[in-house]
């Protein structure tokens, strides 16, 4: 009998160890290539874009132009203030599922404590009998040493037992003005990132006077960045968010104002028609100091481009 003799070919195993590290490289691409780029084209089409918007009680507007998620009727009262005034409004939001607001970031929308939970939790049933499909909290100001926490998680529960939506707004990521003793402050953020009974949750990003956005590191809520809708100033600025600028990829957002902010054309000249045709020195603020020597400044221009 013959002994055949099995030689170790070298090529061959290099070669098969090249195509196995090709093949992990490929592998290795197309994870990222999904993680950092088709992810986001996937869940685009998978998770559309919430999209609110606030109604003020002081301002007779409609609702923006469009298709809408929700809307909010925004008085900025205390809790029992709110609904007393408000619970027979829910018609005033004409878009979406209606929302009443509950609270808000003067000492006028306070939470103080106990007394208020007790009022929200018997009107629940009245709330949505009359037409609001859910609440928000606007949680900025409260009592001092006050144990809010609980008694907020205590309350979105009994909110969705009787099958109403739960947001909670606060100025930025934390509620400014309570923040003593323990349960207020990081206490009731923290008690946000666990609750399943709260549907969204809106950072106010609109700024101090509510027409400038201030994008702010959001990452204290990337676990639940899919609940996370800032409160923005304009439809505009939405485009504006990305995860470069507040560290989490939003859900949507709710629309602090309906109109779009003007846009400015004002020009210096020596007269409007001169001004509108040479498109010269702009004057954003204005004032006719912001012109050369024996110029005006004219507005609304419309031959010029928008100031910059």
């Amino acid at each position: 009998m013959v002994k055949k003799h099995i030689m170790f070919n070298p090529n061959f195993l290099s070669k098969n160890v090249i195509r196995l590290l090709l093949a992990i490289v490929v592998l290795l691409l197309l994870y990222i290539a999904y993680k950092y780029l088709f992810k986001n084209i996937i869940e685009t089409f998978t998770n559309p874009t919430i999209k609110g918007y606030y109604i003020m009680s002081w301002v007779n507007s409609p609702a923006p132009p469009g298709k809408w998620d929700f809307g909010v009727y925004f008085g900025g009262e205390t809790p029992k203030e709110a609904i007393d005034k408000y619970i027979n409004l829910s018609s005033k939001i004409t878009s979406g599922k209606k929302i009443l607001d509950l609270g808000g970031g003067l000492d006028t929308g306070i939470w103080k404590g106990q007394a208020d939970f007790d009022y929200i939790n018997s009107k629940l049933s009245a709330i949505k009998q009359s037409g609001w499909d859910g609440l928000c909290f606007d949680i900025e100001v409260c009592s001092p040493n006050v144990n809010m926490a609980p008694l907020f998680t205590d309350c979105f529960a009994k909110c969705k037992a009787a099958g109403l939506l739960v947001i909670v707004t606060t100025g930025f990521v934390m509620p400014y003005g309570c923040q003593t003793g323990t349960g207020q402050g990081k206490d009731i953020i923290n008690s946000w990132l666990t609750d399943k009974n709260i549907d969204y949750i809106s950072p106010q990003i609109y700024g101090a006077t509510g027409t400038e956005l201030e994008p702010t590191n959001l990452s204290i809520f990337k676990d639940v960045q899919n609940k996370v809708v800032p409160s923005i100033p304009y439809d505009s600025d939405w485009d504006k968010l990305n995860i470069g600028n507040t560290g989490i990829t939003p859900a949507g957002y709710i629309l602090w104002n309906s109109a779009p902010p003007k846009q400015k054309h004002n020009y210096c000249g020596a007269d409007w028609s001169t001004a509108n045709s040479k498109c010269g020195a702009q004057c954003p603020g204005g004032q006719d100091s912001e012109c050369p020597s024996g110029q005006h400044c004219f507005a609304d221009l419309n031959n010029c481009p928008v100031n910059k």
